[in-house]
């Protein structure tokens, strides 16, 4: 709420402009036209600017009333469905994030340092080397998988 009322204060915006989505409730809407990229919220990750389309995987996948659980992003970077799983989750739960290209896995790890997003582990591998049979993933709920 408090993202939402600093964004109606921008020039050109006003409280009108700044809705909050109608299908997923975690998302403002703003006037196509409103450029975010150097406002303080975005460049600190309190906010994060995305597309409707790159919310929907998450939100179908979890839904808005999401439990803590472990979640795989296997194709993670750079990263805006992984945070929205993040944010969908909690911080109880936990997200593992898959990235095979090191420069997409490193803007995925400073992405995820700027959202606040402790709780989600880059590892810089294929998905597709992983063994299920892993420890780690004994506990895996959910994989956001990109087509």
């Amino acid at each position: 709420e408090a993202a939402a009322a600093e964004l109606a204060q921008l020039e050109g915006v006003g409280a009108a402009g700044v809705v909050r989505d109608a299908h997923i409730p975690s998302l403002l809407c703003l006037p196509a036209a409103t450029d975010l990229h150097d406002h303080r919220l975005v460049r600190d990750g309190a906010v994060v600017l995305q597309d409707k389309a790159s919310c929907m995987p998450a939100l179908a996948l979890l839904g808005a009333d999401a439990e803590p659980m472990h979640v795989i992003d296997a194709c993670a970077a750079p990263g805006n469905k992984t945070s929205h799983a993040a944010a969908l989750i909690g911080p109880a739960g936990r997200v593992t994030a898959f990235e095979i290209v090191p420069r997409r896995g490193e803007l995925l790890k400073r992405r995820m340092q700027s959202a606040g997003a402790k709780h989600v582990t880059v590892r810089l591998q294929s998905f597709l080397d992983a063994s299920p049979a892993d420890a780690a993933f004994s506990d895996v709920r959910a994989v956001l998988l990109d087509p």
